[in-house]
């Protein structure tokens, strides 16, 4: 009995064995289906993503919908490290040149070499030179979708920033000495201050200089205020009716930031106080 047992026992655990699923391996890496169509991307997801069967249909929906979207964004060139080389993708030399050309607004081998080599010897200097980090470099200066190589080198200087200022306050965070606190944290402050104002350059350069001004015409019989909001793109300022003077042209200065101020100038008499009529 003992041993019918033991070999039933045996049969038993061999057709458990044949007839269990086998386990699916734990998924690593992240299905993206080549489709911008709900039903394809649902049956690329039911054969490819590990418990997509169990998933509620609100996150199957909210999956398909981050997929059409992330099907829509363009992708970007990527670059090998092999050793102190960098190489270009050679799984299609045609198009990641094409995105090189498009990420650094520039035909000219010359300046997209340049560019790459400048990336390269910022993370190089900072201990970080892998694929991963310059690729990722790579990415945002694609996002910013620079219009000239004025526009992508000042994408390459904000990311340089950018990561300086986060170093810097990476340093400061870890310190628990109270001068180095002040000075990395000062630091960063002052490199995100920078990175805003390259920011505003670059959004400026985008746009192609038009500046929104709003004059301020005072009405001496009322001492009331009127506002206009106009956009200067040339030629003579609007004009408000009823006006007790004419308005001359305006006049252009700089203040200390270098940001452009309207000044007003008028002709004809001013109206004197009532403290001097009398």
């Amino acid at each position: 009995m003992l041993i019918e047992d033991a070999s039933s026992n045996g049969i038993l655990n061999a057709l458990t064995k044949r007839t269990s699923k086998p386990a699916k391996v734990p998924q690593k890496e992240v299905n993206l289906v080549n489709s911008t169509d709900p039903t394809e991307i649902a049956n690329g997801m039911a054969r490819h993503v590990n418990g997509w069967e169990n998933m509620s249909e609100d996150v199957k929906q909210e999956i398909i919908a981050l997929n059409i979207l992330a099907r829509r964004m363009h992708n970007s060139p990527t670059m090998r490290i092999n050793g102190d080389k960098i190489d270009m993708n050679d799984k299609n030399p045609q198009l990641h040149t094409m995105r090189l050309m498009r990420a650094f607004c520039s035909t000219s081998p010359d300046f997209i070499n340049y560019m790459i080599g400048k990336l390269a010897s910022l993370l190089r200097g900072t201990g970080g030179l892998t694929a991963e980090a310059l690729n990722g470099a790579l990415a945002y200066i694609d996002s910013v979708n620079p219009k000239s190589e004025t526009e992508a080198m000042l994408a390459l200087q904000m990311f340089a920033v950018n990561d300086a200022a986060i170093r810097a306050l990476r340093t400061s965070s870890a310190s628990e000495w109270a001068d180095t606190v002040y000075q990395f944290g000062n630091l960063s402050v002052k490199m995100m201050r920078t990175f805003a104002t390259q920011a505003e350059a670059l959004a400026k350069l985008q746009r192609g200089g038009v500046q929104t001004v709003k004059h301020i015409h005072v009405d001496n019989r009322g001492g009331q205020a009127v506002i206009a909001n106009h956009v200067h793109e040339g030629g003579q300022n609007a004009r408000i009716e009823n006006q007790p003077y004419e308005p001359s042209a305006s006049l252009l200065s700089q203040d200390a930031a270098g940001d452009v101020m309207p000044m007003s100038s008028y002709t004809g008499q001013e109206a004197l106080p009532d403290t001097r009529r009398a």
